[in-house]
């Protein structure tokens, strides 16, 4: 991590946020990033692992973009799964083949307890 990235995950602990999240850098075409290459899953996992440490349990969630056991067993029990618009993509309608079953079984691998109902983020304390 870098020294940005180490103050923001100061900041968002000091903020005490519902929930939190990072996502993993990757490739659109022709933008100045590019030259950094994609970061892998486990490079994202150890992010998850050291944002969720510092932040402690004061969030309910802590997510991810694009589902995916590392991330889960790092920490993630929130994820979210695109379908539609995307800014990386070049189709006006995308669908990965992503669904609710594959992201549960995802989690439940890693050893977390799946819910039912509303998520616990929006219940009442």
């Amino acid at each position: 991590m870098g020294p940005e990235q180490v103050d923001t995950t100061i900041l968002i602990r000091d903020l005490q946020p519902v929930s939190n999240g990072a996502c993993r850098r990757i490739n659109i075409s022709n933008l100045p990033l590019t030259v950094y290459g994609e970061m892998k899953y486990g490079q994202m996992a150890h992010i998850l692992a050291v944002v969720k440490l510092t932040t402690g349990y004061s969030a309910v969630g802590h997510g991810t973009h694009e589902p995916n056991g590392m991330g889960a067993m790092a920490g993630a029990n929130l994820f979210w799964a695109e379908q539609g618009a995307n800014p990386r993509d070049t189709n006006e309608h995308t669908l990965r083949g992503w669904t609710v079953k594959r992201t549960q079984a995802i989690l439940e691998e890693a050893g977390w307890e799946i819910l039912k109902g509303p998520s616990v983020i929006f219940r009442q304390k």
